[in-house]
């Protein structure tokens, strides 16, 4: 496990968890966080261009996304000359389209529904059979397998023995 980490809040890990966010969108937001919180910053400036070349994406997808995010309060962008120079990641009070989720020490009520009715069908009726005779055959031994026709089809192993006869024969046929 690597020695770095990003120490993220848990209100913005949880509030990503229901933000419905495309790929970009996520991409481009994870590498924002990392540039602010994993450095503990506020803002940073992020060059798109560095971010597609580290992210293997399209620039424009990622000033796209960037826009998109921005519009819905998650990032916040100072802009020079029209194009984003620093970003910062929103409060996340300020976040819009994310779904609140409820405290863990808040319980949600529950309710309590009827359990479905058991059906009862009628037992099958049981038909006794008289038992079959069992035909005991004695294992019989195939000897017309050589152990060339075993090593062609898969069946030998390392291990398995070899008379002085099938190691010849072997040898003969270029096994070894």
């Amino acid at each position: 496990m690597a020695e770095s980490f990003i120490k993220i809040p848990t209100d913005v890990m949880e509030a990503l968890y229901s933000a419905n966010l495309t790929k970009n969108q996520l991409r481009i937001l994870l590498y924002i966080i990392r540039k602010t919180i994993g450095w503990r910053k506020k803002w940073d400036s992020v060059s798109v261009t560095q971010a597609a070349k580290e992210l293997g994406a399209r620039k424009q997808s990622l000033l796209a996304a960037v826009s998109e995010l921005e519009a819905r309060g998650i990032v916040a962008v100072e802009r020079v000359c029209g194009h984003p120079s620093k970003m910062a990641v929103s409060p996340v009070s300020e976040w819009q389209g994310v779904t609140k989720s409820v405290p863990v020490t808040e319980t949600a009520p529950v309710t309590k529904t009827a359990p479905p009715p058991v059906r009862k069908t009628a037992p099958l009726p049981v038909t006794e059979t008289a038992p079959q005779p069992v035909t005991k055959t004695a294992p019989t031994i195939d000897n017309t397998d050589t152990i060339t026709d075993n090593i062609q089809i898969g069946f030998a192993s390392f291990g398995d023995e070899l008379t002085p006869e099938e190691e010849a024969k072997l040898e003969a046929e270029g096994w070894f």
